[in-house]
């Protein structure tokens, strides 16, 4: 009986170490190499299989944390794709890796490396790397294509011989730089070409201009491109490994390993009741002493051997049982006998663990049976019937050693719960009573009889029956009459008899006397009780096998007992009486870790269990938390039978996860879009909304009935059929006809999520792309812009618009409008070339903003900043229009300044550039070429989305001096106390109370303006001691928060060149051709926790599904102060990712 325990090891107790020792006994490997480094002592809770285990007798070994190691995976390239997915050298040289190189992926520059000091040839992002590779051909790229710019880009024939280039010597500028001079008579070129610390470049001279000199073109040699690889790293988490060394550890000696070991090793056998393989305690004999110390692997250690990786396998070769009979399990006691005593437990007190053990069951180990519920005939209330009780778990597994959990290997032997005995069988009715004998009786009757007599007797006539002669006669109402017989004689004549008789009337009265009868009875008594039907005895459950302590065999329920009736035992009739029912059979037991039956009996109340509910439970076979399941091994009902995996008491047990590991939360998304039916595979119009949103909708029209209308209107329908809303001509509204275009808006709309079914009324069948299964029509692609939030209609007549429908923000109804108005903002007109005007009040856009700003800003309003903090949404526009020349890849340009900073996109999603935050809107000018090939006749689109920040260099500056002005200027004590700044006050300035502040509470003494311009700030106390009024001054913000001193506002313009060089502008920042604002892109935000990210191996990401290139989550632990969008066209899985050194996890939202 009990546990003896042995070890690998002790090693080196004395003599000399050598590392082919070390190798043998903690490699355990006779050959191979082994490395210092591999011999620290590993103290990661993680890794189940250490070289060198934590444990008390290894205390003395060097240790390191060894973390789990880090692979990389090469998931793209290397590949080259030009404008995408390349490496670019800057300054160009031809001795790769020399010089500055930027990494480009997907368009987006993700890095940049000086190569000449680097010690690879990869950046690196948190997860990804991207490598450099081989040198593509060499080629002549035009970047610039042929433009002029006086004074600055432009070719100038300093010894001219004809008007015409080329003939000449000519100078050739850039940026106002002599970049070389040339020849063209005597040459074999029209370029020159010049190398600097920016690349190699040519210039080439083009057409003449009106000041004399020459349109330039520049071009820049693309050798300098490489080919580029995407690698992604792994990270083997939790107990997954493998575990690398990481450096920490240091000074490790052979002579450290004198007495140390690898593993322990713990065998139980013979018979053990109620086997504890927990902490150890002397007394009792309880626990497992593992360093044979008896101390640190005692109650109460926290630093003992269970808490650390060293592996500790605890044989079960024996028998472990369990007789325990658990809370009120007696057969008649009433309860389930739950909480039954395991056969076996390894149960560690919070927060103790339990790491890297395992246990392997050859032998058995039997959690105890419960009995069959059983009340006696005296149990009273007599309705009630006793619970089966529970079986037994066999095996009892809980600790919080979550990062190494314990693993069962059943290797031929037995775990079995016990089984729940049967409830009793139901018993007969009750209550029951007796009845009355009743023994009979006789009748006796007198009574009843009847009277009469007769008056006034007289003959009333007579009748002679053989002449027919007579006088007749009758009696009188209410008189007898009867027939008097006188005579019969031969009638005279001989023809034979006539009768003579007479009619005779008399009265006659009867009288009835009362008839009554009396019982007599013979006497009664009572009957016999009737006696219950009992119900039988409830079969036990099955416990052990035969031979072990606590073998109890599975049986049957026991039949009922038959009621008895009330009886008559004197003779007699029977009544009254109340029977019982016979008793039923009570349930069988169940076999090892099943339930026993159960039946519709009466348990007592305080059991807490209904009817239905009397069966004992099934005991688990391996209960608790934190062990590997499915078990491991011969793990058939021959070998393990019960319950796997809940807590003891039923319940579920804990999840297994990594403990540690990130926690990634996303908040709500509200989204709302027109469908793509093609593209998401409906064929069916619909309106689909994510989230509750606040929307509006416009439907504008411009639509004569000369070509037939683009449609007559449109109804969206609520989920259950209902209109959401209709705008319908002459229905709705009446036709506007063809005058200035009418936009009708809905009403504000509170839309919750869900898919809204879309008709369109008569849709002319060039905005049509199909119909679906109920024939509605649904539209064209192309017909759906602003990723669908607008929709255009045209009539038979060209591609103008005539109808368009607008899903449009709370509040917004109009077109962005100029920021700048001359006459209201200042004197800048065409007329002055845009001039700012230094007199005016607008300081913002007079002083610090361009002629282009000036001239072409555009902004939601012209009066209001909507200045922004923090992570508040941008705000969105877009412009379409229709390319007035064809032109490649980086052949169209644009040209942009902001107030602050604005993303530009093209049709909707591709990304073609950024202003800067703060510097965008004076001298400094984003002009760059488009990395989109544009054709004339095929419509697109930019897309603006654009931030108002809050300004840098904020200064407070005091306007007004402390003072104090009666009634008007002055601080106000409202809470009488005797020293400042104790106590609430109110602050009045021009006589208007401008706040109120709680100093008591308060980190400063001043209270801001609602729009934050201001401040008013309170100082010494007026009128001496006990006054309770204070001196005040006025500080003013600057630049001050409105559309004088921070304005905002965007102008650009996307622009190419003809043949002959001149400047041609396809659409710019004015009004013509705005979309007008749309309820805008979806917005994201999340949080993240248990994430390090100056720890190279922790991260913080995001993906969709599919691709929304406008997705990007930053590598931080929130979206606060980032502005993180969706742009979906089809139904989108949007997930944030984040990684530490216990795993990953994910949070995802899906826009409908």
């Amino acid at each position: 009986m009990g546990i003896s325990v042995t070890k690998a090891g002790p090693y080196f107790g004395s003599g000399e170490i050598k590392f082919s020792q070390l190798r043998s006994n903690f490699k355990e490997t006779g050959s191979g190499p082994v490395s210092a480094s591999e011999l620290f002592r590993n103290t990661n809770p993680y890794d189940r299989e250490p070289i060198t285990p934590d444990s008390t007798e290894n205390d003395q070994i060097a240790s390191d944390p060894f973390p789990v190691s880090v692979t990389w995976s090469t998931t793209y390239g290397p590949a080259y794709v030009s404008g995408q997915n390349y490496v670019e050298a800057m300054p160009y040289s031809t001795d790769y890796p020399r010089g500055s190189f930027d990494y480009y992926f997907g368009g987006v520059k993700v890095g940049t490396l000086d190569l000449e000091t680097a010690s690879n040839t990869y950046i690196e992002l948190g997860d990804i790397r991207y490598d450099s590779h081989t040198q593509q051909p060499a080629e002549w790229t035009v970047i610039d294509p042929m433009s002029h710019i006086s004074g600055q880009n432009y070719v100038e024939a300093t010894t001219p011989i004809a008007g015409q280039f080329p003939a000449g010597t000519f100078e050739y500028y850039w940026d106002g730089v002599l970049q070389g001079v040339l020849n063209i008579q005597g040459a074999t070129v029209d370029y020159v070409e010049v190398t600097n610390q920016y690349g190699s470049f040519r210039f080439r001279g083009g057409t003449l201009q009106a000041d004399g000199t020459y349109s330039i073109e520049r071009s820049k040699l693309t050798q300098n491109f490489y080919s580029i690889s995407k690698i992604e790293r792994t990270i083997g988490t939790g107990g997954s490994g493998p575990f690398r060394y990481s450096g920490v550890g240091k000074n490790l000696k052979a002579s450290q390993f004198r007495n140390s070991i690898k593993r322990y090793t713990a065998t139980q056998s013979g018979n053990d009741q109620f086997l504890d393989m927990g902490l150890y305690t002397a007394s009792g004999g309880k626990g497992i002493d593992w360093d044979g110390q008896g101390v640190q692997d005692a109650a109460g250690s926290v630093t003992g051997n269970y808490q650390r990786n060293v592996q500790k396998i605890i044989n079960i070769t024996g028998i472990c049982y369990s007789d325990d009979e658990g809370t009120n399990g007696a057969v008649g006691g009433g309860g389930r006998g739950h909480t039954k005593k395991p056969a076996a437990k390894l149960v560690m007190p919070n927060p103790l663990k339990a790491l890297n053990t395992r246990l392997h069951v050859s032998g058995g180990i039997y959690g105890a049976g419960g009995k069959g519920g059983y009340f006696g005939p005296t149990h009273a209330p007599q309705d009630e019937s006793d619970p089966g009780k529970d079986g037994g778990p066999a095996l009892s597994i809980s600790h919080e050693g979550i990062e190494s959990i314990t693993y069962i290997h059943v290797e031929g032997g037995k775990i079995y719960g016990g089984g729940g005995g049967g409830e009793q069988g139901i018993q007969g009715e009750w209550p029951v009573a007796a009845g009355i004998c009743d023994l009979g009786g006789y009748t006796s009757c007198s009574g009843g009889n009847t009277v009469c007599t007769t008056s006034g007797g007289y003959t009333a006539g007579y009748d002679e029956g053989c002449h027919g002669s007579g006088t007749g006669g009758s009696c009188a109402p209410g008189e007898i009459s009867a027939s008097l017989h006188i005579a019969t004689l031969p009638c005279p004549d001989g023809s034979g008899y006539g009768t003579i008789s007479a009619v005779f009337c008399y009265r006659q009265t009867c009288v009835t006397t009362e008839r009554t009868c009396t019982y007599t009875s013979y006497g009664s008594y009572t009957s016999t009780l009737p006696i219950q039907g009992r119900g039988g005895a409830g079969g036990n459950g099955a416990a052990g096998v035969p031979g072990s302590p606590n073998y109890q065999a599975q049986s049957s329920g026991s039949a009922g007992t038959q009621d008895i009736d009330a009886q008559c035992n004197s003779g007699g009739t029977l009544g009254g009486a109340k029977n019982s029912s016979p008793g039923g059979t009570g349930e069988d037991g169940g076999q090892h870790g099943s339930p026993g039956g159960s039946n519709a009996g009466k348990s007592p109340a305080a059991s807490g269990l209904a009817q239905g509910e009397g069966g004992g439970k099934g005991g688990a076979a391996v209960c608790g938390q934190y062990f590997k399941t499915p078990l491991l091994g011969n793990t058939g009902s021959n070998n393990v039978r019960g319950t796997i995996g809940n807590q003891c008491d039923g319940t579920n047990s804990p999840p297994i996860i990594v403990p540690n590991a990130p926690t990634v939360t996303m908040g709500d998304v509200n989204y709302i879009r027109f469908n793509y039916p093609d593209a998401d595979g409906t064929q069916t119009q619909t309106l689909n909304v994510t989230g509750t949103v606040s929307a509006k909708f416009a439907h504008m029209w411009n639509d004569k009935n000369d070509y037939g209308r683009g449609m007559d209107g449109i109804k969206i329908y609520k989920p259950d059929g209902s209109v959401l809303w209709s705008s319908v001509f002459n229905v709705d509204f009446s036709d506007p006809g063809s005058g200035i275009p009418k936009t009708y808006y809905s009403p504000q709309l509170t839309i919750t999520e869900g898919i809204y079914p879309v008709e369109f009324i008569n849709l002319h069948p060039r905005n049509q792309a199909g119909t679906d299964s109920n024939g509605r029509p649904y539209l064209k692609a192309d017909h759906l812009l602003e990723i669908g939030q607008k929709m255009f209609f045209v009539d038979g007549h060209e591609g103008d618009r005539n109808q368009e429908v607008y899903i449009l923000p709370n509040g917004t109804d109009t077109l962005w409008q100029k920021s700048y108005i001359t006459g209201t903002h200042g004197s800048a007109s065409a007329a002055n070339n845009w001039a700012g005007d230094t007199s005016s009040e607008y300081v913002g856009m007079n002083q610090y903003w361009s002629a282009f700003m000036r001239r072409l800003a555009y902004w939601e309003n012209n009066s209001d900043p909507k200045t922004q903090g923090g992570a508040e949404p941008g705000f969105f526009q877009a412009w379409s229009f229709n390319p007035p020349i064809t032109r490649g890849v980086n052949e169209y340009r644009l040209r942009a300044q902001s107030d602050n900073d604005c993303i530009f996109y093209i049709d909707q999603m591709f990304k073609i550039g950024e202003t800067s935050k703060y510097d965008s809107s004076g001298s400094s000018e984003l002009d760059i070429p488009i990395n989109y090939a544009f054709a004339n006749g095929t419509n697109a689109s930019v897309r603006v989305q654009c931030f108002n920040r809050q300004p840098l260099n904020i200064s407070w500056n005091t306007i007004n001096e402390p003072g104090y002005v009666a009634n008007q200027n002055y601080v106000l004590f409202t809470t009488a106390t005797q020293q400042y700044p104790r106590g609430t006050f109110e602050y009045y300035w021009g006589g208007v109370k401008v706040g109120t502040l709680n100093i008591e509470g308060a980190s400063v003494t001043y209270i801001e303006s609602e729009d934050g311009n201001y401040r008013y700030d309170s100082h010494t106390q007026v009128g001496g001691t006990g006054s309770n009024f204070y001196t005040i001054s006025r500080i003013k913000r600057s630049p001050q928060i409105n559309w004088k001193e921070n304005p905002a506002g965007v102008a650009f313009e996307i622009y190419t060149y003809d043949n002959d060089g001149n400047k041609v502008v396809a659409v710019d920042s004015s009004p013509l051709g705005s979309e007008g604002t749309v309820w805008g892109a979806a917005q994201f935000s999340y949080s993240v926790d248990n994430v390090n990210l100056a720890d190279p191996l922790h991260n913080v990401d995001g993906f969709s599904t599919p691709v929304d290139p406008s997705f990007a989550v930053p590598r931080a632990l929130s979206s606060s102060g980032y502005e993180i969008i969706g742009q979906p066209t089809v139904p989108t899985t949007y997930t944030v990712r984040a990684k530490n050194g216990g795993g990953s996890t994910t949070a995802s939202k899906q826009i409908k």
